[in-house]
């Protein structure tokens, strides 16, 4: 029997297929607005000058711990010590 390709990949992570939906959706979200303040600050230096990196230390941390309710929803900064 060939295993679901929507739920091998969630079940491997120890997640259902609404729980991984829900992260994804999140993580991209906070992607697409990082990026959003990448390009600003492409545009104009002055403006967001760590948003994006911030971000993505962010996610990285959250992933790194696991904390799924950060990846779905906010990923805090994570303190530079």
């Amino acid at each position: 029997m060939s295993q679901n390709p929507f739920t091998a990949h969630p079940h491997a992570n120890g997640e259902t297929y609404g729980e991984h939906f829900g992260i994804a959706v999140g993580v991209g979200r906070q992607l697409m607005v990082a990026a959003l303040a990448a390009f600003t600050h492409a545009l104009m230096p002055f403006l967001y000058p760590t948003t994006a990196s911030d971000k993505i230390r962010a996610l990285n941390h959250c992933l790194d711990r696991n904390d799924r309710d950060g990846l779905r929803h906010k990923a805090s900064p994570v303190s530079q010590d």
